[in-house]
């Protein structure tokens, strides 16, 4: 999930993912984003084994433009299926061309997922009256 911000309530460990998007609508190329978040749900993480968990923005060509990464440890887990919520924060990212992008999650170099993110020109704004 991409968003503008992240907040992670102190006690329940809850997260709040604010101003959730999945397209970048550019004025002009090159396009710098503001900073964002990359947030992914990951189940079936091993219990007392430290794992690096990663995520790693690409070009359609498979260039990276720009990754994160951070490592946990769970001591215990409620669930063999429990999903946990990894936020990692992007910095701004300089997108030169309009077009398909790809967001590869891994842990421990395993690739597990990946989600496309869009980048599209806005070119005109119009309007209607109704």
């Amino acid at each position: 999930m991409f968003s503008d911000g992240v907040i992670r309530e102190q006690g329940t460990g809850k997260v709040s993912l604010i101003g959730c998007f999945q397209i970048f609508n550019a004025p002009a190329f090159p396009f710098l984003s503001p900073p964002f978040y990359i947030s992914v749900f990951i189940e079936h993480l091993p219990v007392g084994e430290q794992v690096v968990a990663r995520v790693s923005l690409q070009s359609a060509e498979g260039v990276q433009l720009a990754f994160a990464s951070g490592q946990l440890k769970l001591d215990s887990v409620i669930e063999a299926s429990a999903q946990f919520e990894l936020p990692f924060p992007m910095p701004p990212v300089n997108f030169q061309t309009p077009g398909d992008y790809v967001v590869r999650v891994f842990v421990d170099e395993q690739e597990i997922g990946k989600k496309p993110l869009f980048v599209r020109s806005i070119t005109q704004l119009q309007f209607r009256n109704n």
